[in-house]
C-alpha cells in the first residue's frame, strides 16, 4: 500500500510540472 501511495504522488508530482512547462 505504502508503495502504491508514493508511486502516485509522483505521478500527480509529474503531471503538475508538465503543466507548468506548457504554461510556460
Amino acid at each position: 500500500m505504502f508503495e502504491f501511495i508514493e508511486k502516485a504522488k509522483l505521478k500527480i508530482r509529474q503531471r503538475l510540472e508538465s503543466r507548468k512547462l506548457h504554461k510556460q
